[in-house]
């Protein structure tokens, strides 16, 4: 799951893309959801969230509420192991 760094100064983290099959889109995140609160805690910027996520164990199920659209919703992710590709993954892109 990608973020936007930037928010035009308002609290939360945007979504910028949701790779197909991953534990964020089986959840039900989507491309432009704004995350504002994780498990109970308020979301400030992508910084924020992803502090808030390294700091929660894995397999975890928590409760992130999005704004999408004009409606507020509750998720409720099963908290992975990020994976980072290999070398040889990154060049065969």
């Amino acid at each position: 799951m990608g973020i936007y760094r930037g928010n035009e100064g308002r609290p939360g983290a945007i979504i910028r893309e949701v790779s197909p099959d991953s534990p964020a889109a089986e959840a039900g995140f989507l491309a432009k959801d704004k995350i504002i609160e994780f498990d109970g805690r308020p979301v400030l910027d992508a910084a924020s969230l992803v502090r808030l996520v390294s700091q929660t164990e894995v397999d975890s199920e928590v409760d992130v509420k999005v704004v999408r659209g004009e409606e507020e919703l509750l998720l409720h992710p099963q908290i992975a192991q990020r994976t980072v590709p290999s070398l040889s993954q990154e060049q065969e892109r």
